[in-house]
Order: structure tokens, then C-alpha cells, then sequence
């Protein structure tokens, strides 16, 4: 992240511009999830897959529960709390001018 809190990290490819991040899986050192403040010219659909997620996307806050879906605009300043591993979310970010293949299915579970 640099000094603006510009999000340096590549998500996927140049061919195939969209990178799902997963949830905890349990396997993890930490029992949290803590992404800070940061954006990236993607956009990106967050779910919450288990538990409560607390999200801020530009100046609000919001509480999500398993099955809620946020969204963050390209260039949008975001960060996503989850703390305890009975709380977990997935992220998916692709880029704006991104298109998924007529058979591409997105599954909420």
C-alpha cells in the first residue's frame, strides 16, 4: 500500500483481470480478518459467509451477516473487519470493463 493507501497488490492477470480472495479457513494463526483502509481502481463484491462483518465503504459503516452482499466502487476507500473465526467473508475483485463468460455462474452460498 502506498502513502495514499493505493492498494499495490495485482488481482489476477492482464488476460484474466478478477481475483477471488476466500475466507479464514481455520487454518490461520490469527483468529481475525482485518483488511485496512485502502482502494484499487477494481471494484469489488464482498460476502459474508458465516458469522458478522463489519464493513466501512467511503465514510459509512455497515454490519453484515451471513448471505449480505457489499459492493466498492473503483477507487472507493474500504475496509473489512472480522473478528473470530465463526465470522468470514470473501472478497471477488475484477476490473470495471471486466467480462465474465456467458457460463461464468456467481454463487452466494
Amino acid at each position: 500500500m502506498d502513502a495514499a493507501r493505493r492498494e499495490k497488490k495485482e488481482h489476477g492477470t492482464l488476460a484474466f483481470p478478477f481475483q477471488i480472495y476466500p475466507a479464514l479457513d481455520g487454518s490461520e494463526a490469527d483468529d481475525s480478518d482485518f483488511i485496512p483502509y485502502h482502494w484499487h481502481p477494481e471494484l469489488e463484491i464482498i460476502t459474508v459467509d458465516a458469522g458478522h462483518v463489519s464493513l466501512t465503504i467511503a465514510d459509512h459503516t455497515y454490519e453484515g451477516t451471513h448471505g449480505d452482499v457489499f459492493f466498492a466502487a473503483g477507487e472507493e476507500l474500504h475496509e473489512i473487519r472480522a473478528a473470530g473465526r465463526e465470522n468470514q467473508f470473501r472478497s471477488f475483485v475484477f476490473a470495471a470493463d471486466f467480462h465474465f463468460p456467458d457460463d461464468f455462474i456467481f454463487l452466494v452460498l
